[in-house]
């Protein structure tokens, strides 16, 4: 597509997500998530990239697109420069030219009809990264026609689903559109719901009170303590309830409860256990817990094919804030597998660890970290500047951490997002910087 009167951006400053594949000179197509001011959230191959805008011309011209060109004209370590492809004189024509005739005409090159459907599917394809084939579109018609009528939602979830390598089927379209709770504030619900429970049998209550307290990760407290109630959480909630089933099928015995059983199964147990009458807030807060970790599970789900952002274990953790009186939170958690193999393992030596951690009053952190060889480095991104000085103060801390387990720390950095709780509908904050970045060289 050429579109005169190219428009300069400034820098675009990479998000927490893997790394963008792109080389001087490419033209690429541009989603645009978020217009706000002189401030734009775009996604590009399925990254989220953060950018300054340098006119008010240029936030007119995206504000009410999906879609834009750009080219690239640099590429460091730190930033990438675009360059906007559109000229700002003709806004509204790029525009009717994009919603027109790119659709239409891509379809048409692949061979299919321009019905408004295909044009979602492939609008939906373009904003995940994929590329545009026929069986591509035809796998997302069959999985969305399988669950009845679908809409521009249901159209992204399947293309995400599909650019995660995960199963894309009737049965994980309906787990993804479903709103799965926080499962740090549900399991705070359900401590104080368990209690003497008429019926149950009290070493069953026992064991489910003793799960809850064992992933609750606290804040504070001596912190040669907090790897081990790690560990013991992320064995508590990594193994899926199906998995606990598919094993003692395979092996013929008997599901009996030890201490090396999943968290999930106990809690199911307990679920099960349950008398119909005066318990209903324990049952939908056990059914919300369990389906939060369903969702969880089918995220490590082996992929069908491979993920276009790499493969990654994903896990939530219940998170107590060291503020007392608040509820509690939730710990994110991806971990990389190695990409320079079979992605069939997780190297201690070459993985990216990135935590996003749920604060009250809506704050949010996320701390990534990239690991090569012994040495790592670390890019800190706070919802608010407050938090960002905070996390900031920590970095002396967490370099000595990471020494005591033999890494080095390369390189941190902290910065603002204002996008971070776009998903949850947060507006930025009036005359927020964009992303505010401190490197450090160690």
């Amino acid at each position: 597509m050429n579109l005169a009167g190219p428009v300069p951006l400034t820098p675009v400053y990479r998000s927490a997500e893997p790394a963008l594949s792109l080389q001087p000179n490419q033209r690429i197509t541009a989603e645009i998530l978020q217009v706000s001011g002189d401030r734009v959230a775009l996604s590009i191959q399925g990254v989220t990239v953060l950018a300054r805008l340098s006119s008010p011309e240029q936030a007119s011209m995206l504000v009410e697109r999906q879609f834009t060109q750009f080219i690239v004209r640099d590429v460091s370590s730190q930033s990438i420069t675009l360059q906007l492809a559109n000229s700002p004189a003709a806004p509204a024509a790029a525009s009717q030219l994009r919603s027109t005739n790119l659709l239409p005409r891509l379809l048409q090159e692949i061979g299919l009809p321009a019905l408004p459907e295909n044009i979602s599917l492939v609008r939906a394809s373009l904003s995940q990264g994929l590329p545009i084939t026929p069986a591509l579109i035809r796998e997302l018609q069959q999985a969305l026609a399988s669950g009845g009528s679908w809409d521009a939602r249901d159209a992204q979830l399947a293309a995400w689903l599909r650019a995660c390598g995960l199963p894309l089927t009737r049965g994980s379209l309906e787990l993804a559109r479903e709103m799965h709770p926080d499962i740090g504030q549900v399991a705070g619900r359900l401590q104080s719901l368990i209690g003497s429970l008429p019926g149950v049998p009290a070493a069953l209550t026992e064991d489910a009170r003793a799960v809850l307290m064992q992933i609750n990760l606290a804040a504070g407290g001596p912190a040669e303590n907090q790897p081990t109630r790690v560990i013991q959480a992320v064995k508590l909630l990594g193994r899926s309830l199906e998995h606990s089933l598919a094993e003692a099928v395979l092996n013929g015995s008997s599901l009996t409860v030890n201490e090396a059983e999943s968290g999930s199964l106990i809690l199911a147990r307990l679920r099960a256990a349950l008398p119909q009458n005066k318990t209903h807030s324990l049952r939908s807060a056990l059914d919300a817990f369990l389906d939060g970790l369903r969702w969880v599970h089918f995220l490590n789900a082996l992929p069908d094919s491979d993920p276009i952002q790499g493969r990654w274990v994903h896990l939530n953790l219940p998170f107590q804030s060291c503020s007392p009186g608040k509820e509690p939170g939730t710990i994110h958690l991806k971990v990389a597998y190695d990409s320079r193999g079979e992605n069939t393992r997780i190297n201690p030596c070459y993985t990216r660890l990135v935590f996003q951690i749920d604060l009250p009053a809506g704050e949010k952190l996320e701390v990534d970290l990239s690991v090569a060889g012994r040495q790592v480095s670390a890019e800190i991104t706070a919802s608010s500047q407050v938090l960002c000085d905070l996390a900031r103060f920590e970095l002396p801390d967490l370099e000595t951490g990471l020494a005591r387990l033999g890494y080095s720390m390369k390189r941190s950095q902290c910065g603002v997002n204002p996008f971070f709780n776009r998903k949850s509908g947060n507006a930025p904050a009036a005359g927020m910087e964009l992303y505010q970045s401190v490197d450090r060289e160690v």
